[in-house]
C-alpha cells in the first residue's frame, strides 16, 4: 500500500481530505494556508453540513467499536473511514469555547472540544495524533497512547516548536497564488440507527 499523502481537517464537525503531496510535491506552507482557508468556507455551508460524526469516537471503546460497524455497512462510510484511518494525522480547527483561556481549560478543550455543542464532534478520538488549533488560541496535541508512548508526542511538538521558532519566515499571513485542487469533504450516509448512536454519544459527552 503506498504511503499517505494526505491529512484529515476537522472544522465545526466536519471532515476534510487535504492533500499535502500533489504530483510529487509537498506543499509548502502559504500552500497550506490557502486550503485550511478554503476548508473554513466549506465548512462554513449550512446546505452541506452532516451530523457531528466525529461525536461517535467519543464514546466508550466498545460502543465506538459497534458504531463503527453499523457504519461499516455503508460504501460511503467505509470511503470515509479509510480515508481517515490512512491519513498522516488530524488537524482539528476549533472555534472558540468561551473567554476564559486558562491552562485549565486548554487542557480540557484538548480533551472533550468543550463538550458537543462546541468542538466535542471536532475530533476523531480513534486517531493517535490530532494537532488542535482554535480561533481564541487555546491549541495543543490530542494523543490516543495505543501506537506509541506520549513521549513520542512530546519529541515531535519539540521538534515543531523549535522549527516555527527557529524559521520565523515560514509562518506565513499571504495565501498561494497556485493553482490547487479544492480539499474535499468526506461524506456519511447516516441511518437512523447510526443518528440514534451519535445521539447517544453525544448525551454521554454532555
Amino acid at each position: 500500500m503506498p504511503e499517505p499523502e494526505h491529512i484529515i481537517v476537522a472544522c465545526k464537525n466536519q471532515f476534510f481530505v487535504l492533500d499535502v503531496v500533489i504530483n510529487f510535491r509537498r506543499l509548502n506552507e502559504r500552500d497550506l494556508l490557502t486550503q485550511l482557508q478554503k476548508i473554513v468556507k466549506m465548512a462554513d455551508s449550512e446546505e452541506e453540513r452532516l451530523p457531528s460524526i466525529g461525536l461517535l469516537t467519543s464514546d466508550g471503546r466498545t460502543e465506538w467499536a459497534e458504531a463503527r460497524s453499523v457504519l461499516m455497512r455503508e460504501s460511503t462510510n467505509r470511503d470515509s473511514l479509510d480515508m481517515i484511518e490512512r491519513c498522516l494525522c488530524l488537524v482539528c480547527l476549533d472555534e472558540a469555547t468561551g473567554p476564559l483561556l486558562s491552562d485549565t481549560t486548554c487542557a480540557t478543550v484538548m480533551l472533550h472540544g468543550g463538550g458537543a455543542t462546541k468542538n466535542g464532534g471536532n475530533r476523531w478520538y480513534d486517531k493517535p495524533m490530532q494537532f488542535v488549533v482554535g480561533a481564541d488560541g487555546c491549541c495543543g496535541v490530542v494523543c490516543e497512547h495505543s501506537p506509541f508512548e506520549g513521549i513520542v508526542l512530546v519529541q515531535c511538538t519539540e521538534y515543531l516548536l523549535k522549527y516555527m521558532i527557529g524559521s520565523p519566515s515560514k509562518l506565513v499571513r499571504a495565501a498561494s497564488v497556485s493553482e490547487l485542487p479544492a480539499p474535499r469533504r468526506l461524506r456519511w450516509k447516516c441511518t437512523p440507527e447510526v443518528l440514534k448512536l451519535i445521539a447517544s454519544s453525544n448525551e454521554k459527552l454532555e
